[in-house]
């Protein structure tokens, strides 16, 4: 006889014994998820040259791990990496033309051979011109993230990084169904519905 069972021995079958006791199984509370943060560096293209900090990297993970928490999930920064972008003619011809969208180009402004691998990356540069603030690309699993967008020249608030990462796990644009971090309005929601969680 097995512990919470009877095993017949011309059966492959187990049958629980439904009066034993659970094992003892210590569910996490909070999933912790590493991520690698690349801050490129340009010399020739301001737009690619990011300023942030390394305090302003934790401060707004700190506003993400917030979001995040309702989920019971938390971003552990790993590293963080100043990285030479690749790209520069490339990305200056398209903040040149005013583009709205990137295309394949933002594949161009990291070296891949920097990317943590098995966990979240983020590349962060300087601006997005009229570009939205941030792109995740489920091809190479990599969020891109301006610290500035529009022709405003407006700082992207923290929820921005929290809503590409709400795309790298998995979840998509969530409209119409109330205020949520999901909802690329432009409001800066940071809420999570019971779905999302």
């Amino acid at each position: 006889m097995e512990q919470g069972g009877d095993r017949d021995a011309s059966a492959s079958e187990v049958v629980l014994d439904a009066s034993a006791s659970p094992p003892d199984v210590d569910v996490p509370t909070e999933w912790v998820l590493p991520i690698r943060v690349h801050l490129l560096q340009s010399e020739t293209v301001p737009e690619l040259n990011s300023s942030l900090t390394e305090e302003d990297v934790y401060a707004r993970f700190e506003v993400v791990n917030e979001i995040w928490s309702q989920a019971g999930i938390r971003f552990e920064v790993e590293s963080i990496r100043r990285s030479a972008a690749g790209g520069e003619e490339s990305y200056a011809g398209l903040m040149a033309s005013g583009a709205r969208q990137a295309g394949s180009v933002l594949g161009e402004l990291y070296d891949d051979t920097e990317l943590l691998e098995g966990a979240f990356n983020v590349v962060v540069l300087e601006d997005f011109g009229a570009m939205p603030p941030g792109v995740y690309s489920c091809r190479s699993g990599v969020l891109v993230i301006g610290r500035y967008f529009g022709a405003g020249h407006r700082e992207a608030p923290a929820n921005v990084l929290a809503h590409e990462l709400g795309h790298a796990l998995g979840l998509e644009h969530l409209c119409g169904m109330g205020r949520n971090l999901m909802c690329a309005d432009g409001s800066s929601p940071t809420a999570l519905n019971q779905a999302q969680i």
